[in-house]
């Protein structure tokens, strides 16, 4: 804090807080005023706190760990499901995650895989392909944007074929969000983290993660819809995967 008559910051608290404002004496110019904290202070001094708090989060990955498996009451096993559902997030991790769906299909843990996400999902159909897994095996959808739009058009698309113990596959920063929101559309939920260990970029990734979770949380996404939304969002979902040929099954 800056004196007010000189601007110096050599300046303490002096005596106790009376009716909001707090005394304050000045060694440099011997002058005593008086502060008051507005409203401004108090939010940003509380954003300051949480963000701190999201950034010991996001440094701390055996505290993301933790909360991982609190949050989805489940390991991952070896355990058979219906299908293996993996999310898109971007080229850069299309690799990793179609070597991780052709590995777990190969280990027979499902007789599918389902890939979703506009863009990630043509190039790493493509890749699974090349790594041996039929083509009849793989299907997917390329109308999401976001990780409820994963969870709303796998729900649809997938409910013909009674899809719904699944195995899901994303990176570990990203697992508690996305599992939330596909419970939230009656999935049974195993998930399968990628992309685990300690880096700056996962440190980046877990923290935009936890305001996510947070973003989520506030708007409803991670719980299922009623029933009167329910039908609506189920009809224009469907309009869209008419209209922009979303589905990439080849069954």
């Amino acid at each position: 804090m800056h004196c007010p008559y000189c601007k110096s910051r050599s300046v303490y608290e002096h005596g106790v807080k009376q009716k909001g404002r707090q005394p304050y004496f000045c060694e440099a110019c011997q002058r005593l005023f008086t502060h008051k904290r507005g409203v401004k202070g108090i939010w940003l001094g509380g954003l300051l706190g949480l963000l701190g708090l999201l950034g010991l989060l996001g440094l701390s990955p055996l505290i993301l760990n933790w909360s991982l498996w609190i949050i989805l009451g489940s390991a991952v096993g070896g355990e058979s499901v219906d299908t293996i559902v993996v999310l898109g997030r971007g080229p850069e991790q299309n690799g990793e995650r179609a070597l991780a769906a052709a590995q777990l299909w190969n280990q027979g843990r499902a007789s599918q895989v389902f890939i979703s996400g506009m863009t990630d999902a043509p190039v790493m159909i493509k890749l699974i392909q090349e790594m041996g897994v039929p083509e009849d095996r793989i299907g997917g959808e390329r109308c999401s944007q976001s990780t409820w739009e994963n969870g709303l058009f796998s729900a649809i698309l997938l409910s013909s074929r009674k899809s719904q113990r699944i195995l899901l596959v994303t990176d570990e920063a990203h697992m508690a969000r996305a599992a939330l929101v596909f419970r939230g559309f009656g999935f049974e939920v195993v998930p399968y983290p990628t992309d685990s260990g300690f880096s700056l970029k996962q440190a980046q990734r877990i923290l935009r993660e936890s305001v996510g979770l947070i973003t989520y949380s506030t708007s409803g996404k991670l719980r299922p819809a009623k029933a009167d939304q329910a039908w609506r969002i189920k009809a224009e979902a469907n309009y869209k995967i008419k209209e922009w040929n979303c589905s990439l099954s080849n069954r």
